[in-house]
Parts: C-alpha cells; sequence; structure tokens
C-alpha cells in the first residue's frame, strides 16, 4: 500500500515540477483582471486573461496578497496549453520538492516493510487447540 501510495505522490510531484519548470522557462506574462477574490485560509482568485494570440481565457489560481475584484495583476501562461497559468513572482521549487521527499520517505517506507522479516506474512497461523491433552 505505502508502494501505491509513493506512484501516486511522485507522479502528483512531477506535475506539480513540470508546471513551475514549463512556466518558468517559456511563460508568457499578459496582464490579467481578477473577477472573483476568495480571501481566507485557502486564497483564490479568478482571473480573465487574454493569450498573446488573442484568445480570452478565465482561470482560478492561488495568490497570497490581498486583491480586489476588478484591479489588474501581471500572470504567466504557457502558450502551448493556455490554460496552465499563475502569478510569475510565485515559482518556488519547494512545494514540487516537498512533495517528491515525502514519495521517497513512502518508498523506503515500503521498501522496510517489505523486508522486515518479523513483520506479517501470507503463511497461514498453525492451529491451535484450546484443549491441554
Amino acid at each position: 500500500m505505502a508502494l501505491v501510495g509513493a506512484v501516486i505522490v511522485f507522479v502528483v510531484g512531477f506535475v506539480q515540477l513540470h508546471t513551475v519548470y514549463v512556466l518558468e522557462h517559456r511563460g508568457e506574462v499578459v496582464t490579467a483582471t481578477l473577477l472573483d477574490v476568495k480571501n481566507g485560509k485557502r486564497a483564490r482568485i479568478t482571473v480573465s486573461y487574454t493569450t498573446r494570440e488573442g484568445e480570452p481565457l478565465t482561470a482560478k489560481i492561488r495568490y497570497d496578497t490581498i486583491r480586489e475584484r476588478g484591479d489588474t495583476i501581471r500572470v504567466v501562461y504557457d502558450p502551448q496549453k493556455p490554460s496552465r497559468v499563475d502569478v510569475p513572482d510565485g515559482f518556488s521549487y519547494w512545494v514540487p520538492g516537498m512533495v517528491l521527499g515525502l514519495g521517497v520517505v513512502l518508498c523506503v517506507a515500503a521498501l522496510v516493510m517489505a523486508l522486515w522479516r518479523g513483520g506479517p506474512s501470507n503463511q497461514a497461523r498453525p492451529e491451535v487447540s484450546p484443549y491441554p491433552w
């Protein structure tokens, strides 16, 4: 079970890492207008932006700074997949690194459990009679 969890965590971490890398290296920066702002513990904003090719899009992204509806901010999007968008000052490899680190921990846990000799086995338990004779 730990191995399955490790694979899932690795995939999620790799997708996050790929997204940050792509936006940082081939992203296009454009101006976006805030359509909706949700502050709080899980702050999110909904932005409307137009790609350099003229395609209007909207997206929900995490954003820490408190803003108001109607404000404009800069966003970066992937020209090959315009729905992939983030704030340009938000590039951080910290979160994907932590997710991948969790995957490593789960892999080690799976390896330890697989090699642990004193742990549960697939052998049937010996039958013990409840009677002393």
